[in-house]
């Protein structure tokens, strides 16, 4: 894989992606933020931290930017994401991602205090592999991306479609069998993606993916995200001409769906290309954190975005707190305080004197 593929695997894990995660050969699921992961030992694999995606919408077609982080020692995986028409998949940039974390974080501003307290400082060209006789899975395409094979299918049947998975080494837990039948219903695309880095574990950033296909809705795929048996962390950037907010049932579902970042960030200050040209056709960035803690229970919907009622920008601070001191000193002695307070008096008085005269 050369130098290129080891760069992708020598960061820390620090980011995800938004794709449901499938197995290569395995029986037993980790979850991962858009459903399940398996690894092929059972429980000592891999699982994932969380996921970031980057969205664009351009009123005809949808690009996703995605990225998994993972840890353990499995050397093999599986995705599958759904699609409302069938996707264009290629490899991303990982420069997008590390610019928008940049981007978004807090700001840093001092709080300056007389007595400390106990507050916390922080604020808030492969062959297509074929179908499996009889299965009605229809193969669309087969794309070699050195780490990664990428396939684009069509199913007209839950049971086909998993078939045509374990036909191929990609094993389902049952969870996700059965969350992929809306989507097939509702008549969508998969892509499925075979990840391995020939012996190396996957643990840390996994090479992003760009995802583009045709839709007429900006919808975001995250229903198979209720199979996941582990709580789950999902970042969104999306990149548009004006602010976005979630419109989505899950949103609305008493989960913790979180303004992190909205503004219009300079486009020459951005090291990703991709970003830089994104930037400057719609140059407004919105993220959103959303923590899942029970995702059966709360993710009830695909995430679906839509215009804000305005663009007031907003960015989080963290408050570094200082104090001239402590509580302790503040009571040594019964009347520390009273005798710092009683010598800043005598000190403001005699300045004045010298002052005057």
């Amino acid at each position: 894989m050369g130098t290129r593929t080891s760069t992708w695997w020598a960061r820390a894990a620090a980011a995800g992606v938004a794709a449901a995660a499938i197995t290569l050969s395995a029986p037993s699921a980790m979850a991962c933020a858009c459903g399940g992961m398996v690894s092929p030992d059972g429980g000592n694999g891999t699982s994932v931290d969380r996921e970031v995606v980057v969205l664009h919408h351009d009123g005809d077609r949808q690009t996703i930017h995605l990225q998994l982080g993972a840890r353990g020692n499995a050397t093999e995986a599986g995705l599958l994401l759904p699609t409302p028409n069938p996707a264009e998949v290629e490899l991303g940039e990982e420069e997008m991602f590390d610019d928008l974390a940049e981007i978004s974080q807090p700001r840093v501003e001092e709080r300056r205090h007389l007595i400390g307290d106990d507050l916390d400082s922080a604020a808030g060209g492969a062959e297509p592999p074929g179908s499996v006789e009889g299965s009605r899975v229809q193969v669309l395409s087969v794309t070699d991306l050195g780490p990664l094979e990428a396939t684009v299918l069509t199913a007209d049947d839950p049971g086909a479609l998993t078939d045509w998975l374990d036909e191929h080494g990609y094993v389902m837990k049952d969870a996700l069998a059965e969350v992929i039948e809306p989507y097939i219903d509702e008549r969508w695309a998969f892509v499925a993606v075979k990840l391995t880095l020939e012996g190396k574990t996957l643990n840390g950033d996994l090479p992003p993916l760009t995802v583009s296909f045709d839709s007429d809705e900006f919808v975001y795929p995250m229903r198979m995200s209720s199979a996941a048996a582990w709580p789950q962390d999902t970042r969104t950037y999306v990149v548009a001409e004006h602010k976005v907010e979630r419109t989505d049932d899950t949103a609305a579902n008493g989960t913790s769906a979180r303004l992190i970042f909205a503004g219009e960030p300079d486009p020459t200050h951005v090291d990703s290309p991709a970003l830089q040209a994104l930037l400057e056709r719609a140059p407004y960035v919105t993220a959103i954190d959303q923590y899942f803690g029970n995702p059966e229970a709360s993710i009830v919907s695909d995430f679906r975005f839509a215009s804000a009622a305005d663009n007031e920008p907003f960015q989080r601070v963290t408050y570094v707190d200082t104090y001239l001191m402590s509580p302790q000193q503040a009571t040594l002695g019964g009347g520390g305080l009273v005798v710092l307070l009683g010598g800043l008096v005598v000190l403001i008085v005699l300045r004045r004197r010298s002052a005057t005269n």
